[in-house]
């Protein structure tokens, strides 16, 4: 199985219990989850940006159904015939994530509380005990993720790309995100898309069964090969558009690690970046913003930017396999201390309240990485909390049992450039990985500071030029 593959089994694992947790297909910010924390999800089912939620739901809840509709219950010793163990496995899964029709008051109740209604049901037969709950969901996540996976296997055969820098091209101009590769024949038309004739699905949901390349599909084939994506040039031949970069997670000697910088997870309003002189101006880079793109994140990621006084590395950890990786240290690495003065510096406007997260602080200025543990309070129902261990031989991973930590980086002082140091062990030897180098900016002199409105929700009018001081807090 490629590399890709693998993450994309951890990810699926965490985004389906996901999609479980809380009200299920009924969380209010599904939307919001679909473009972020459940992007696999929408990719794989084709949940395309600016659906309407009651169509996602939908589209959601008839894949739910048909991947639980071919899982059979774990092995027990119960009284019960194979088809009554059947049925209530299946029927549990679907309590479990919410998508059962005849029952419209579950839509507002949590996990917990949907278990606890499963556990007193009308039907004797598919009352089911909070602990087999618990067990049964994760034994069906494992199954529905292989499933998943040898799907997802499928389409990159299909798409049988031969993986040539001269043949892609992207396409950052449109809404979202479009992969281009050229046909090995280009003389020969296209196959016609198939037609599907039945009124009673949208035009969207008729789109979602046609098994075709998806841009996951692209990504993944060209993710194991390990080519890095760009942007290409504008209309005009200027090719300063903010990089996108799609790249081989790092999986070397066994110990995968997949970053994410500089925004929070899920909902983030609020994450400043800056650009070093001499890069992106500002209003080339904001003028290609758009409704499904984080900007900010190609500019953190991109050549000469960074974060702005407070920046969020996540770092999933995993094996590529069932051998535990120990995680024995982070050590903390500055770079550079005195980068030169941002040009520019963007300033959202925003709060979506705390995450629940395993988290380190890395403060640039007094170069100090101290462990916080779990901070936050943990959603209704949460079945996997982040790892709590400390670092060391208690803090393992495999590729069933990966680790999610968010590190808060902050500058307030000066400008930085940074690396970490994962040391790990696996199979007794022991190996360092180094994340980075990132860049972490505090200090500005005479420098353009570009803010959103609070009140319009839209970019202030006027530019301002700021400098900051040594007491200025973060």
């Amino acid at each position: 199985m490629s590399d890709a593959l693998r993450l994309l089994r951890i990810d699926l694992r965490s985004q389906l219990q996901k999609l479980a947790d809380g009200r299920g297909v009924w969380q209010a910010d599904l939307l919001q989850l679909l473009d972020g924390r459940l992007g696999n999800i929408a990719s794989l089912w084709s949940i395309q940006t600016g659906v309407n939620l009651g169509t996602a739901r939908e589209v959601i809840t008839e894949h739910l159904g048909e991947l639980i509709d071919r899982l059979d219950p774990r092995e027990s010793r119960e009284e019960l015939s194979v088809d009554q163990k059947r049925l209530r496995y299946r029927y549990g899964i679907k309590v479990s994530f919410n998508i059962l029709p005849k029952y419209p008051e579950l839509h507002t109740m949590l996990l917990e509380e949907r278990r606890a209604w499963l556990k007193e049901h009308e039907v004797r037969i598919l009352r089911t005990a909070v602990d087999r709950s618990r067990r049964d969901l994760s034994d069906a996540i494992d199954k529905m993720v292989e499933i998943l996976v040898e799907q997802q296997r499928v389409i990159d055969r299909n798409v049988a790309v031969e993986v040539d820098p001269n043949r892609l091209s992207i396409d950052a101009s449109q809404s979202s995100l479009s992969v281009k590769v050229a046909s090995e024949a280009p003389d020969e038309p296209a196959a016609p898309e198939p037609l599907d004739n039945s009124d009673s699905q949208p035009k969207f949901w008729r789109k979602r069964r046609v098994l075709a390349p998806t841009v996951l599909g692209v990504a993944l084939v060209l993710t194991a090969a390990g080519l890095k994506i760009f942007n290409a040039p504008d209309s005009d031949g200027n090719a300063d558009a903010p990089q996108v970069a799609v790249e081989k997670p790092n999986c070397e000697l066994g110990f995968c690690v997949t970053q994410n910088w500089p925004t929070l997870r899920g909902c983030d309003p609020a994450t400043s970046v800056a650009m070093v002189p001499g890069k992106l101006a500002f209003n080339s880079v904001y003028a290609k913003k758009t409704p499904t793109s984080d900007f900010r994140v190609a500019v953190a990621n991109g050549d000469g930017g960074g974060s702005w006084k407070l920046g969020h590395l996540y770092m999933l950890m995993a094996s590529t396999d069932s051998t535990p990786v120990t995680i024995q240290d982070i050590k903390q690495n500055i770079a550079t201390e005195h980068l030169p003065p941002p040009a520019w510096v963007y300033v959202p406007s925003g709060d979506c309240g705390s995450d629940y997260s395993r988290v380190f602080r890395f403060d640039l200025d007094n170069n100090t990485f101290v462990d916080r543990g779990l901070v936050g309070s943990p959603e209704a129902g949460e079945e996997r909390p982040p790892p709590s261990n400390p670092l060391g031989p208690s803090f393992t991973v495999t590729d069933r049992e990966p680790a999610l930590v968010e590190v808060d980086v902050v500058s307030c002082k000066e400008n930085y450039s940074w690396t970490l140091d994962i040391t790990f062990t696996r199979n007794s030897k022991q190996e360092t990985r180094t994340i980075g180098p990132y860049r972490s900016m505090g200090k500005a002199v005479n420098t353009e500071l570009h803010e959103m409105d609070p009140y319009t929700g839209e970019l202030a009018s006027e530019v301002k030029r700021f400098t900051s001081t040594p007491s200025d807090k973060c």
